[in-house]
């Protein structure tokens, strides 16, 4: 089976924000280096067609698109069941978002439907030499690093 990293992308005013444009390109580094697939995933009330020029020039090698009226605006709810629904029929290894309020909002509430882990506020992400994610944010107050490994084979 394709090993996949999946980038949630949000928008505003009919353009994609940067920090989705920033977390894609982490997304292509991170798949370069373990033979990943990266996959964008869309969701929007409106027609899609202007929010995905340019996702592949920023690392999507596809773009899903879940388009409903119901889209519109955000709501935890209606982002985590389509996103969880998407999930569980396109198999996932890593799933990435931005740290935005959006973000922040939606990924505990993911993790838990999921039953998965969460590390947010990731400074930096790598594959190391044994193809494991290692996931490092601050802690402390910023005084100390924390190095998270995920590692599949031992859930």
């Amino acid at each position: 089976m394709e090993k996949n990293i999946c980038v949630l992308i949000e928008h505003e005013n009919d353009e994609v924000i940067e920090p989705s444009l920033e977390v894609l390109l982490e997304a292509r580094r991170l798949a370069d280096m373990g033979g990943y697939a990266v996959t964008a995933l869309l969701l929007t009330g409106s027609d899609a067609g202007p929010l995905c020029k340019g996702l592949g020039r920023y690392g999507a090698g596809k773009v899903c698109i879940m388009e409903h009226h119901l889209l519109i605006d955000y709501t935890t709810d209606g982002y985590a069941k389509c996103i969880t629904g998407f999930l569980s029929k396109n198999h996932t290894d890593i799933f990435l978002l931005a740290g935005t309020s959006l973000g922040k909002d939606l990924a505990p509430f993911l993790s838990a439907k999921l039953e998965t882990g969460l590390v947010s506020d990731c400074t930096v992400l790598d594959i190391n030499e044994n193809g494991i994610l290692e996931m490092t944010r601050p802690t402390y107050g910023g005084r100390v690093y924390t190095t998270y490994r995920y590692r599949p084979d031992e859930l």
